[in-house]
Parts: structure tokens; C-alpha cells; sequence
């Protein structure tokens, strides 16, 4: 073996985007609303108590709904972005929508990681140690998709990702809790210069099914934001 060969190693950035599950789907879910807990001040009509119970009410569900995304028993994954970076080169971007077949979306990042695992090769996105990974993780389980191995551990109480996995927010915050300061996407690109986010990912599982042109070029930019950052920080 030449000692002065070239080490190769390669980067995988990758990005998901997630929406709620189907109205009906959802119906069974929502927490129940108590009436009793609105706080009607010193309102004595009872037709405007029960609007304001009402009004109440309807929140309730809208906050249910709207937050539903976020999490992996009432949300699912629309899409899948990721890019990959041989010795600091980044190849074309590859974005997969689920289009009714989420298991084998998501089955696409695991298998990537199965091909790579052991080798010189790292997984890098924004916030995956807190969203992406443990959203992955329980949809996989909740849809039978097998997860590769040595994954995490959990220990402790806690869960210890592997190695393979480099979250650019964590390098950002360098120890400091998320709620001590700002480090979402934008903020951290735009720190260094790098651009900003296209629109919101609320928006995206709509774009997916109304405008997908729109939906592709938001995930590719979050791609291209995560990318640069991991390169200024240093995870590329």
C-alpha cells in the first residue's frame, strides 16, 4: 500500500421533508378537548360562552393538525433528499417522494447506510440527531421496515447514535442547549453568507402533490444550505 495514496472519503448529506397523515386517519388522535378548562372571564350569556367554547374547540383540533407533521405517529415522510460528497466533491443531488410507497423511501437512506457502513464515510444533515433519525427510526417500526444494524445503542436511558452520523446544529451549538439560542437552518447559513431556506417546510407536503417542481427545488436548496454549512463547520 502506497502511504501517500489519497484517503478517500465520502459525505452523504441527506434532508427529509414530512407531513401529516390523511384527515380521517388522523380523527381517532386527537387529544380530547375539555371543555371545562376554557377560560370564559366574566362572560354570563350563555350563546357567547358557547362560542368562545366553541371557538376554543376548533383551535384545539387546528393545533393538533398542524403540529401532526412533527412527529412520527402522526406524521410520515414525504420525501427524501440527499447528496453525496466524494473527497470534497459534491455529485447530483437524488430527491425520492414517497408517492404512497413511504417504507421503501425511507428503506432508501437505510440501505445506504448498510453499503457504507464501517467504511470512511459520514451522514450529515441540520437537527438529525433530534428529528430526522428518531423520526426515521419509530416510522420504520411503525411500518415494519427492518432498521440496519448498529444503528444506536442505548444505554443509560439514553440513545448514543453512531459515529457515522454528523449533525451540523450540534456543531453549531457546540454544547449549548437548543433553547439557549437560535440554530435552525436559516440562522446558521445565514451566519456564514450562504443563502436562505425557499419557503417553509409546513408547505411541503402540499407543494409535493400541487406544485412538485416547487417542492424538488425547496429540498434542494435545504441540500445546498446543508452542504455549505457542513463545509464551513468543518464536517466536510
Amino acid at each position: 500500500m502506497n502511504p501517500t495514496a489519497e484517503v478517500q472519503s465520502t459525505t452523504i448529506v441527506f434532508d427529509i421533508e414530512t407531513g401529516s397523515q390523511p384527515a380521517d386517519v388522523l380523527a381517532d388522535q386527537i387529544p380530547t378537548f375539555d371543555p371545562a378548562e376554557v377560560k370564559t372571564g366574566n362572560l354570563k350569556d350563555p350563546a357567547l360562552i358557547a362560542a368562545k367554547v366553541e371557538q376554543a374547540r376548533e383551535k384545539h383540533q387546528a393545533d393538533f393538525f398542524a403540529k401532526a407533521a412533527l412527529s412520527p405517529a402522526t406524521g410520515t415522510v414525504v420525501a427524501i433528499g440527499f447528496v453525496v460528497v466524494n473527497n470534497g466533491q459534491a455529485q447530483d443531488i437524488t430527491i425520492r417522494f414517497a408517492d404512497g410507497d413511504e417504507a421503501a423511501t425511507i428503506d432508501t437512506l437505510w440501505e445506504l447506510y448498510r453499503a457504507h457502513y464501517g467504511k470512511n464515510v459520514t451522514f450529515v444533515g441540520h437537527n438529525i440527531l433530534d428529528f430526522d433519525l428518531p423520526f426515521l427510526v419509530n416510522r420504520s417500526r411503525i411500518l415494519g421496515v427492518n432498521l440496519p444494524p448498529r444503528l444506536f445503542t442505548y444505554k443509560g436511558g439514553r440513545i448514543y447514535w453512531n459515529d457515522m452520523f454528523v449533525d451540523t446544529r450540534a456543531l453549531w451549538l457546540m454544547g449549548r442547549k437548543p433553547t439557549d439560542t437560535v440554530s435552525n437552518l436559516d440562522h446558521c447559513a445565514g451566519a456564514f453568507g450562504l443563502g436562505k431556506k425557499t419557503g417553509s417546510g409546513a408547505d411541503f407536503a402540499r407543494l409535493a402533490i400541487e406544485d412538485r417542481p416547487a417542492a424538488s427545488d425547496y429540498l434542494t436548496q435545504d441540500l445546498s444550505l446543508t452542504l455549505n454549512l457542513a463545509t464551513r463547520l468543518g464536517a466536510i
